[in-house]
């Protein structure tokens, strides 16, 4: 969370970075399978993220960031997503 607060605050192209690569971990990392509801709420808070981030004032989008971080650390995890598509994508290549 420190290091994605850093990211925010720094400009609105950071918040952005940061919104967008918690979108991909919630598939990459969390598992879909026993809480399928993560995927749609850390969408819909990076979102609400990029459009409510203010210049100088970047607190809102912190605060719909941090919601999404917190929710996925208390998730559990599971690589599967990830290694499904380093599998599917490793045979696409053949």
């Amino acid at each position: 969370m420190a290091f994605a607060c850093e990211l925010i605050n720094t400009s609105k192209s950071l918040c952005s970075m940061v919104a967008n690569r918690l979108e991909v971990i919630s598939h990459e990392d969390i598992d879909t399978q026993a809480n399928p509801l993560i995927v749609p709420f850390v969408a819909t808070a990076a979102a609400q993220a990029k459009a409510n981030y203010q210049e100088g004032n970047p607190g809102k989008a912190r605060l719909f960031l941090g919601n999404a971080i917190r929710l996925m650390c208390r998730a559990q995890k599971s690589r599967e997503g990830d290694h499904f598509q380093a599998a599917i994508g490793q045979r696409a290549r053949r």
